[in-house]
């Protein structure tokens, strides 16, 4: 079990989540606490991840001020289907999942692909949109830049034109988003 908690820099929030290895799976336990105009309208954001030994996410359920609900499965191979069982043709092809305002997203598909140095990889993801709970399918990409220390440095760019060097320890768990999230724990 491994226990990180990460500050939002830009704006207002946190997120605390719990890592459990176990037998057959591995699983994620988190909480964010953010928004992005005042504390006072802070949404609450309960998740629970599971993933295979290969972090290939298989069930995600998320809970948004215990008003908006989500569950998808994925069969692994970039197919899922939701609570009642329908298949969600639109993501089809998305094999790893990024939620809104979670740096822990970050660490899915690093953790994995195997990475060489100067690798650099395109995928698609699930995106999933806080707090309203939106899914849409993404292009990401990450490339492995250096080491230094303990530290692996990333060079992660989103379809919106996003792009941010992240950090992550030997774990491939984020540890640095500059200007945007910061691991406390």
């Amino acid at each position: 079990m491994e226990k990180m908690m990460w500050k939002h820099v830009k704006h207002f929030g946190f997120e605390c989540c719990i890592l459990t290895l176990g037998d057959a799976d591995i699983t994620a336990q988190g909480t964010m606490i953010y928004d992005t105009r005042s504390p006072a309208q802070a949404h609450i954001v309960n998740y629970f991840i599971e993933f295979d030994h290969d972090w290939i996410t298989r069930y995600i359920e998320i809970f948004v001020d215990d008003y908006y609900r989500l569950t998808l499965k994925s069969d692994g191979v970039g197919n899922w289907v939701d609570s009642a069982g329908n298949a969600i043709q639109r993501l089809k092809g998305a094999i790893d999942i990024t939620i809104s305002h979670s740096p822990f997203s970050n660490s899915l598909p690093i953790n994995r692909l195997n990475w060489k140095l100067s690798d650099n990889n395109f995928i698609d993801v699930v995106y999933i949109s806080l707090p309203t709970l939106e899914i849409k399918r993404i292009s990401q990409s990450y490339k492995y830049l250096y080491r230094e220390g303990s530290l692996r440095y990333f060079h992660y760019q989103c379809s919106r034109k996003y792009e941010q060097t992240i950090s992550v320890d030997k774990n491939g768990l984020v540890v640095r988003y500059p200007k945007q999230y910061e691991r406390l724990i």
